[in-house]
């Protein structure tokens, strides 16, 4: 199963989008085989993504 998210370092995804499909993943609400796929314009390599939303989920994680 893949999710494609659009804009995936837009204000959206950081704020609402990735806090909420991460913690369905920690409480074992999603399938384990799921793909989270960030779609945008900035370029960043699959490392880069991953730390910028580390950044963002501990940002915004206590806001939802």
């Amino acid at each position: 199963m893949n999710i494609v998210i659009f804009g995936g370092t837009g204000d959206l995804a950081t704020r609402k989008l990735l806090p909420a499909l991460f913690l369905h993943h920690k409480g074992s609400r999603l399938p384990a085989e799921v793909n989270i796929i960030g779609v945008g314009t900035r370029a960043l390599s699959n490392n880069e993504y991953h730390e910028f939303v580390r950044e963002k989920l501990i940002e915004h994680i206590n806001n939802l």
